[in-house]
């Protein structure tokens, strides 16, 4: 039979052997001795050149591409939907009329129309609602004069709200499209 001075050593053994167990695990992904700082060994790091002015490098092709990037059009309002709805509501009509003759009198202005959605619903069904309502509003704008290839649709669905609330406050500002305009379009 063991004694318990007999017993206590094969613990501490066990105890020993298992600590440097643990000690080397530890150490098996070091390559030095030296401890690591949060930011050593992190791998490897790419340090980029300085940067040049970009406008010295403008050229024709360059600014076609510059065309896809679309700003807000302050003169233009918002136009706002009820809940799950894309029909035009009666309340805005002063607005569209008023942004149709903008849009009529300002002849090169080339627009992207987004259509919003609040949280409510799907992503997919957000999408779809969002074009709807954009699509709408192209609609009312083409029988008021404006120029099909002016226009042109995007919905964001519920991506990108102006009001981050869960309640109706904030969906009622989310439940919309917006106007933008394409910059150096032609």
């Amino acid at each position: 039979m063991f004694s318990i001075t007999q017993h206590r050593n094969t613990l501490g053994r066990m105890a020993l052997l298992i600590s440097i167990v643990f000690v080397m695990s530890g150490c098996a992904g070091c390559k030095s001795g030296k401890g690591k700082g949060p930011d050593e060994g992190a791998g490897p790091v790419a340090v980029q050149p300085p940067v040049e002015d970009a406008s010295k490098n403008i050229t024709p092709d360059s600014q076609e591409a510059i065309r896809d990037v679309a700003v807000p059009v302050p003169e233009l309002k918002n136009i706002y939907f009820d809940y799950d709805k894309s029909e035009l509501r009666k309340d805005q009509m002063a607005t569209l009329n008023a942004n149709a003759e903008w849009i009529i009198a300002n002849k090169a202005a080339i627009l992207q129309v987004e259509g919003h959605c609040d949280e409510r619903g799907t992503p997919e069904y957000n999408l779809n609602l969002g074009q709807r309502r954009a699509q709408s509003v192209i609609e009312y704008l083409l029988k008021k004069g404006v120029s099909a290839n002016r226009l042109h649709p995007i919905s964001y669905g519920e991506d990108r709200p102006v009001a981050e609330g869960h309640n109706e406050a904030a969906w009622k500002q989310n439940r919309r499209v917006e106007f933008k305009r394409f910059v150096n379009a032609k």
